[in-house]
């Protein structure tokens, strides 16, 4: 039944209720946020995604809150997601002039405490996926996150490499990886963003929407030990109250459906 290698389902995911501000969703009433609505606005639809899978109504009813919304994106995806890419990248391109050139890797008991966390939380992603327990896998996504924020708020690399750049660039090259994977990991959830960062950022030349790219997550440290990166560029806006004004309009606007056929 199934065409060529595509997977028949093998697991039906149900769901608890979604309201809306604590009503529930209805486009006669413009209740709601409704997908013809974002087709033409500025909303950044990964930052949607990334909202959505953190409320899922998985085991319990939820309740979508535009408020919410612009502290979750604001702190999780951007504070703690977005920021560790931005200052990996930064860092590599102020420090190594966006290149790593390592010779040899050698790494201390931080270094494979944090490679090790990062690997078993991976693994635990993984088995949360084939559950489909999504909103949990997201939160783990984001705690490798705050993983690698404190190692290299611990490490410190623009102190260390006033004495030491070849630590400082071992440092770094971990944070790419854990960058790498995190990418992998987060592809699912904010497709084009993470696309964006892998090929204009990261730089790396396999492709992230291919088949099989999962595979690349059995090792953390998958990247060369030479490998150059691109400038980085903020992944997402922070979300203002004035957006949010706006995005409420946006997302319950009346739409003539029949004009999507036309």
């Amino acid at each position: 039944m199934a065409h060529e290698n595509i997977n028949l389902p093998y697991d039906v995911a149900g769901y608890q209720y979604l309201t809306f501000e604590g009503k529930k969703f209805s486009k006669s009433k413009q209740v709601g946020v409704f997908c013809y609505s974002l087709m033409n606005s500025d909303i950044d639809v990964d930052t949607l995604r990334s909202y959505l899978v953190q409320i899922l109504p998985e085991k319990k009813e939820a309740d979508f809150k535009w408020e919410e919304y612009k502290v979750l994106i604001n702190s999780e995806l951007i504070g703690k997601f977005g920021n560790f890419f931005n200052r990996t990248l930064n860092m590599i391109n102020s420090y190594f002039g966006g290149e790593i050139n390592l010779k040899s890797l050698s790494l201390n008991d931080a270094d494979s405490a944090f490679v090790n966390e990062c690997a078993d939380k991976i693994r635990l992603i993984t088995a949360l996926m084939e559950k489909i327990e999504l909103r949990e896998a997201y939160r783990e996504i984001i705690s490798i996150a705050t993983a690698a924020n404190k190692y290299l708020d611990t490490s410190a690399p623009w102190k260390l490499i006033k004495s030491n750049r070849g630590e400082t660039e071992k440092i770094l090259y971990l944070a790419l990886n854990v960058a790498k994977a995190l990418a992998i990991l987060s592809f699912p959830f904010t497709p084009k963003s993470m696309l964006k960062i892998w090929k204009e950022q990261l730089s790396i030349a396999d492709e992230l929407d291919q088949k099989g790219a999962w595979s690349m997550l059995d090792t953390v440290l998958s990247l060369p030990l030479q490998h150059k990166v691109s400038k980085p560029s903020p992944l997402y806006k922070i979300i203002e109250d004035s957006d949010l004004e706006r995005y409420r309009n946006i997302g319950t606007a009346d739409y003539d459906l029949a004009s999507l056929i036309k």
